[in-house]
């Protein structure tokens, strides 16, 4: 699984690899991006702080996330994920 961290301009600030199987733990700044890629289906996003903006390619809908919520990845796409205005986000 890869993901990658992005600024508000777009600027790519890291790309990690996370081995399957692994739980970790993200920390999104103001208005950073994260950019979840490749088949992460029955992933489950827990927001541990703060609040996210999450969009999943093939949903209609875009989901407001707030601490304690969690979230079950659908589909085999791109899942982007944005702090509002920060956050700490479990996956697993």
């Amino acid at each position: 699984m890869e993901y990658g961290i992005e600024n508000s301009r777009g600027k790519l600030l890291g790309r990690k690899v996370i081995p399957s199987g692994r739980c970790m733990s993200i920390s999104l700044e103001c208005r950073d991006l994260l950019r979840l890629e490749g088949d992460r289906h029955g992933q489950t996003l827990q927001i541990t702080e703060g609040r996210v903006w999450l969009t999943e390619t093939g949903n209609n809908q875009d989901v407001i996330l707030e601490q304690g919520q969690t979230y079950r990845i659908n589909g085999r796409n791109l899942v982007l994920l944005e702090g509002l205005p920060a956050a700490r986000i479990r996956i697993s």
